[in-house]
């Protein structure tokens, strides 16, 4: 006699020859996840499994197992991100193979016209208007952190200028000192020293430069353009008073007189380095005796650049502090380059160390770099105008070698 369909036939399974929860293979060991859907089913390990189609009220003891083999996972917003990102590039991979060869060198020339539209954007437009931003920012009095006083300690001039000042009746006052900034290129003093510049400026500090080329160079349209007259401009923007004076290496060894501001060179000379270190010293030298210089600045080891000729430059100070013991050397600390370009907020989050020298504005190594046009290219707007060296420069004293 056939039973009838709605019967079904229960039998009993042991947990041995039960069908393996996991497909990844049929072990004994393999242990079943938990059916976290019915408690019952789980206090039970050998009872009986429903078997066949249909209903059946014995179904209830076990619990919807269909979870457990068909699980669903969302996917991570990383995965999905992936997955999109491998769409789309497999997208433009295909477009790109569907291109002839001339719609291909058209598509590289609309491409590399509009990098040069954002490049020319950034350096004309956008580096004038973080100047101006800057400016109103650092117009704020609070902003900016306090600089450092700039002494210099050399016995041979303060105690005449304490003596005179007691034997007048009058107060003692801080000695100012005359510092002569010796650098290699006309626009170094821009680039470099502006904020030490204008602090010294402010302290009432006698300022003088020393600058060693003159030289056309790579950056020059026209040999007619001249790079001295460029340094002039410059230190009038900055505020620097004195005489200016380009002396030919000849002139130097005839006895000519310096200025207060003097830069070494050749009108029309290609930038090669002229001058031997012997000269170089003799140039120190009568530089230093003619105007009682007090202290130098120059170039640290590095030369913030990296420039060899900049560190030529320091070596020669160097050099000739060995001799005079007297004189005072402070040299610019460089930087790497994320505290280099870490600009207006790097300069307000850390002093750095030595004697912190902050100028008042970024405008004031910007207007003085505009006033040398045959050197005004791309990567210096970008140097000024997110550069530390426009914001602050650290000083360091020089030890002199006996």
């Amino acid at each position: 006699m056939t039973p009838h369909p709605s019967h079904q036939t229960i039998l009993p399974l042991s947990i041995k020859s039960r069908p393996p929860f996991s497909s990844g293979g049929t072990s004994e060991n393999s242990s079943p996840p938990r059916d976290c859907g019915n408690s019952s089913s789980s206090s039970s390990s050998t009872g009986p499994i429903h078997v066949g189609g249909g209903h059946s009220p014995q179904s209830s003891e076990i619990g919807d197992l269909s979870p457990m083999f068909h699980r669903k996972t969302n996917p991570s917003a990383q995965h999905v991100a992936k997955r999109a990102l491998g769409t789309s590039l497999s997208s433009l991979i295909a477009f790109h193979k569907r291109l002839s060869l001339n719609q291909r060198l058209l598509l590289y020339f609309l491409l590399l016209q509009f990098f040069l539209l954002i490049v020319v954007l950034y350096f004309h437009l956008i580096c004038p208007l973080l100047v101006v931003f800057h400016q109103k920012v650092m117009s704020v009095s609070w902003i900016m952190p306090n600089s450092d006083s700039f002494a210099v300690h050399s016995a041979k001039y303060a105690p005449h200028a304490s003596a005179a000042a007691a034997a007048a009746g009058e107060d003692a006052q801080p000695h100012k000192s005359k510092v002569a900034f010796v650098f290699t290129h006309p626009d170094d003093e821009s680039m470099f020293f502006s904020p030490a510049i204008r602090q010294l400026l402010l302290q009432n500090h006698q300022v003088y430069m020393l600058c060693f080329t003159t030289n056309f160079n790579k950056f020059m349209k026209s040999p007619n353009e001249n790079r001295a007259d460029e340094l002039e401009r410059a230190v009038r923007m900055m505020g620097v008073e004195g005489r200016f004076k380009v002396l030919e290496p000849d002139a130097v060894e005839q006895g000519a007189e310096f200025a207060e501001i003097t830069a070494i060179g050749t009108p029309g000379a290609h930038d090669d380095w002229f001058l031997t270190p012997s000269e170089m010293q003799q140039v120190l030298n009568k530089f230093v005796q003619q105007f009682g210089i007090e202290a130098i600045v120059t170039f640290d080891k590095y030369g913030v650049s990296g420039h060899p000729e900049h560190l030529k430059v320091r070596n020669q100070v160097l050099h000739y502090q060995e001799s005079h013991p007297h004189m005072e050397v402070f040299e610019l600390i460089t930087y790497n380059k994320v505290i280099k370009f870490s600009g207006l907020i790097g300069s307000l989050m850390w002093r750095g160390e030595g004697i912190a020298l902050y100028s008042d504005g970024v405008e004031f190594a910007w207007n003085a770099m505009v006033e040398h046009v045959s050197q005004w290219v791309w990567f210096r707007k970008f140097f000024i105008a997110n550069s530390r060296y426009a914001y602050l420069n650290n000083l360091r004293k020089v030890k002199p070698t006996m």
